[in-house]
């Protein structure tokens, strides 16, 4: 019994990289080993500038923002991950096994996949770039400029100024010079195996001489004759033709909005406010701003308020290359109508506690609809989706998961209501609404949960650790079983409800496997053994949350976009609230770093348009 004990300590510290970890592990990103694509190479010379753009937002957190593996959470995760920086790293890199770690991940280090199996996965070109950007952070530019001394004096006569094997002694060698500018070079080689080959015992014309440290920077030069290398701590120069432009459009209606202000904001990678301007609409409903000169790193989304709602764009960047960007806003009518709202998916999670079971059920509210529905009273502050519970449920709380469920907020604007539970955000057309609400009801041997739904559901199911406790079959039926390291899980599943039918499932026996507070398994529950079960239960419900988002990312919808989009909004909101002395600085500090996490999850960055 001591590896429980041993156990749980460690992941109590270790709880935050642990949850993604087992996340991961059940496929919650969808973590199919998908075949790295190294034999296709890039279509273009990565570019470091870019990919140091993208490495900012996504793999800065972790690696650190010169890549020194001292990331934020770094010091949560299970391994440390790698310093990009350190002296030797450049030696053993190799650009194709690279490629297929973005691309698959290394699960087992928690290190989630950034390829097709991710749940916002990066382009080819992106993972090149990140190569790219990689071998940069890895190469200090005074060792590129050595190099390339090295580089112009002995080697450019044969491989040519720019590596193409065509210099001017080029004709002169028994075998034509090697193309340094070709990809496919370096493409399965490391340095070490590169600079094994400069001595004259491999290639005659190698007669000069060079010590480690002139084989090392002539070969680090080199390398950058096949992608676009840029120093990490260069100045970077600021866009100074930036457009972004839209128009506004009513999604109801399908006509444009031709009357009122456009707002744009611009946050920094760090989600850091950056600039705001305004601009009103034309008669077609179009607006465009010209931007002064800014930073490429910024991230952008303009918002028009409508009926007394925010609606946002899109979020986007613009870059030297594509300074132009379109982020256009629909917007909707409101409606009072609940017919719009159907609950796609419920799902249930049981596990016990004391005497008591916990009750969770996952919510995914969605509105098929033209319109925002508002809530029955046109107030969405009274209330605008219901949730009714059991009349005895204590210790009631609910979360938010905005759309990628990687994580849960506090939902602390849910509110009370003379018939139940109610959220206060508006449900828009063809997005979800997915919230989590926790209960514990009194239980021994026995219970039926049952309480109403006020809208239409199309599935549900209920899941639970087996620890001797079944659900009666009738509306459930059970769908077998699945082994996971975490235990042994019990499946059910039942048909739809319509409006204002119950909910109802009832529980038969007593649960034989407990924990104390210390996370130790003891024996057996029985009428003369009344355990207690402590933070223990805490591992065991990371198994069921786990398996149970791992079923529901299979249907729910997913929107980033919008999640970014609402994301942005309430770190907006919460700076306000802040500077106006609104709210407390550790309060403050607290919440925007769990929204900043949650943009980090969900940002893309091959979602860059042109008008």
């Amino acid at each position: 019994m001591k590896k429980y004990s041993k156990f749980w300590h460690f992941t109590s510290r270790l709880l935050p990289a642990l949850l993604i970890m087992f996340i991961l592990m059940l496929g919650l990103w969808q973590t199919r080993q998908t075949a790295a694509q190294t034999d296709s190479l890039p279509a273009s010379p990565p570019n470091a500038e870019r990919g140091l753009e993208i490495y900012a937002a996504r793999c800065a957190n972790c690696h650190g923002p010169t890549g020194g593996g001292d990331g934020e959470l770094a010091t949560n995760l299970p391994n440390p991950p790698i310093a990009f920086s350190e002296p030797g790293y450049r030696n053993t890199a190799v650009p194709a096994l690279l490629f297929e770690t973005i691309t698959n991940g290394r699960i087992d280090k928690g290190m989630p996949p950034f390829g097709p199996a991710s749940s916002n996965p990066l382009s080819d070109t992106d993972r090149w770039d990140l190569v790219a950007a990689i071998f940069s952070l890895a190469t200090p530019p005074e060792v590129i400029a050595t190099g390339e001394t090295i580089y112009q004096n002995s080697c450019a006569d044969c491989h040519g100024t720019t590596g193409l094997g065509d210099g001017p002694e080029a004709t002169n060698q028994p075998a034509p010079p090697t193309n340094l500018a070709d990809f496919s070079y370096w493409l399965s080689r490391n340095n070490e195996l590169v600079i094994s080959k400069l001595d004259a015992a491999e290639i005659p014309a190698h007669s000069f001489t060079l010590t480690e440290d002139e084989q090392q920077a002539v070969v680090d030069y080199a390398r950058t004759l096949s992608y676009n290398y840029r120093d990490p701590l260069a100045p970077v120069e600021p866009i100074t033709d930036g457009i972004i432009s839209g128009q506004v459009v009513n999604g109801t209606t399908g006509t444009p909005i031709t009357e009122g202000v456009v707002l744009l904001r611009a946050f920094t990678i760090e989600l850091q406010p950056s600039l705001a301007l305004t601009t009103t609409l034309t008669t077609n409903g179009r607006f465009q701003f010209e931007l002064p000169p800014v930073p490429p790193d910024l991230v952008y989304l303009t918002s028009f308020i409508y009926n007394d709602i925010s609606f946002s764009s899109q979020v986007g960047q613009i870059s030297r290359n594509m300074p132009e960007l379109s982020l256009p806003i629909t917007v909707y009518e409101t409606t009072t109508d609940p017919q719009t709202i159907q609950i796609d998916q419920m799902h249930l999670v049981l596990d016990f506690i004391e005497d008591r079971v916990r009750v969770s059920e996952l919510y995914a509210f969605t509105n098929d609809g033209t319109a925002v529905f508002v809530g029955e009273t046109g107030n969405p502050n009274n209330g605008t989706v219901n949730i009714l519970l059991p009349a005895n449920a204590t210790n009631v709380t609910f979360q938010r998961s905005l759309g990628s469920l990687n994580s849960f907020l506090p939902a602390n604007e849910v509110i009370q209501t003379e018939i139940g539970w109610a959220d206060v955000i508006p449900v828009r057309p063809n997005s979800t609404l997915n919230l989590l609400v926790q209960y514990e009801l009194p239980y021994r041997d026995g219970l039926t949960i049952a309480h109403p739904v006020q809208y239409p559901v199309s599935t549900a199911t209920a899941v639970m650790l087996d620890v001797g406790v079944r659900i009666a079959e009738g509306e459930w039926i059970s769908q077998g079983v699945r082994e996971t390291e975490s235990g042994i899980f019990l499946n059910y599943a039942r048909g739809g409800l319509v409006a204002g039918d119950s909910l109802r499932l009832q529980l038969n026996g007593r649960p034989r496997i407990v924990f104390d507070a210390s996370g130790n398994a003891l024996a057996a529950r029985n009428e003369n053994t009344e355990l207690f079960i402590g933070a223990g239960t805490l591992l065991l419900t990371l198994g069921v949350v786990g398996y149970l988002v791992q079923n529901w990312r299979k249907t729910a919808v997913v929107t980033h976009q919008q999640d970014i989009q609402h994301l942005l909004e309430e770190i907006a909101r919460l700076d306000d609230a802040y500077e106006s002395g609104a709210l407390h600085e550790d309060d403050y500090t607290q919440q925007r770093r769990r929204l900043l996490d949650q943009v980090i999850n969900l940002w893309p960055h091959e979602q860059k348009q042109v008008d």
